[in-house]
C-alpha cells in the first residue's frame, strides 16, 4: 500500500504495523495512514477503509507526546501532561472490546510509580496487553 503526506513535517518518530503507520512530528502532532477498520488511524470510523494520505489524529489532551506505537488494529501515544502526570491514549481495538464501540480514543490509567522509575523508555501493545519499559529497565 502506498500512502502520501501533504506537507513536509519534521518527523521525530515512526511506528508501523502490517496494516497502518503513525508519524510523530517535531511539533507534537500524530499523523496516521493505512487501514482504519477499528479506528486505529484516528478517524473514528469502524469500517474497512484505507486512508491513503497521512491525517492528523485527534489527541484529546494537552501535553508533550513522548512515544507513539502501533500494532495491528491498535495505535497509542504516551503523553506527559502539563501537570507532569503520564497519560496513555489508545485508538482502535484494545482490551478485548468488541469492534463496534472502539472508535473513540481512550485513556489507559498508568500507575504513578512509572514516573518514579525513569519515565518511559519504550512502549508496545498487543490487542489486549500493554508493556512499558521504564528508564531504569
Amino acid at each position: 500500500m502506498k500512502v502520501s503526506i501533504q506537507a513536509n513535517p519534521k518527523i521525530k518518530q515512526v511506528a508501523c504495523s502490517s496494516s497502518h503507520s503513525l508519524l510523530l512530528t517535531e511539533e507534537g502532532e500524530v499523523l496516521g495512514a493505512g487501514l482504519n477498520e477499528s479506528g486505529q488511524v484516528g478517524l473514528g470510523l469502524v469500517r474497512r477503509i484505507v486512508v491513503e494520505e497521512f491525517q492528523k489524529m485527534s489527541v484529546p489532551t494537552s501535553g508533550c507526546i513522548e512515544k507513539i506505537w502501533c500494532n495491528d488494529g491498535v495505535s497509542g501515544a504516551a503523553i506527559k501532561a502539563n501537570d507532569g502526570s503520564l497519560e496513555i491514549w489508545v485508538w482502535g481495538r484494545f482490551e478485548g472490546q468488541n469492534q463496534m464501540d472502539e472508535c473513540a480514543p481512550r485513556m489507559i490509567p498508568i500507575p504513578p510509580e512509572i514516573l518514579n522509575k525513569g519515565g518511559i523508555k519504550d512502549i508496545k501493545s498487543s490487542l489486549n496487553a500493554l508493556a512499558i519499559l521504564t528508564g531504569n529497565g
